[in-house]
């Protein structure tokens, strides 16, 4: 036979030493688990700011290949800003001068092309035997 256990209406020392003892563990547990979630949310910070400090590193690094192609044109433009009134328009009607000429040398240089590429159309009409075109 099983011997019948009655709870008894009163608690015993030794439960409600564990009733305390599970109640404290338990508000260790709850302290344990919001440090997890705040040390999960203070690294979810730092890898961020990892990310965002990587992506200004790359941008730098463009900045600088960037500043590293332009460097010329920046230093002409403070130098330019160095400069009287009277010396910028002198370099500005140099500048104006050499643009006319690189312009000038373009059509020059299209001319010739075009002439090159008749002949070259007349010595190949030749190679074939036909009489060239009476508008060159």
């Amino acid at each position: 036979m099983i011997p019948l256990t009655v709870p008894s209406p009163v608690a015993a020392p030794a439960t409600a030493k564990t009733e305390g003892f599970l109640t404290e563990l338990g508000a260790q547990v709850e302290m344990q688990g919001r440090l997890i979630r705040d040390h999960a949310a203070v690294k979810d910070e730092i890898f961020s700011q990892i990310y965002q400090f990587r992506s200004l590193e790359h941008e730098q690094e463009r900045a600088a290949v960037t500043f590293g192609v332009l460097w010329r044109p920046l230093l002409a433009l403070e130098s330019w800003a160095g400069q009287t009134d009277a010396q910028r328009a002198a370099l500005w009607h140099a500048i104006s001068d050499t643009q006319g000429e690189n312009r000038e040398l373009r059509l020059q240089l299209a001319e010739e092309r075009r002439a090159r590429l008749e002949l070259a159309e007349i010595v190949d009409n030749m190679r074939r035997g036909q009489e060239p075109r009476g508008d060159v």
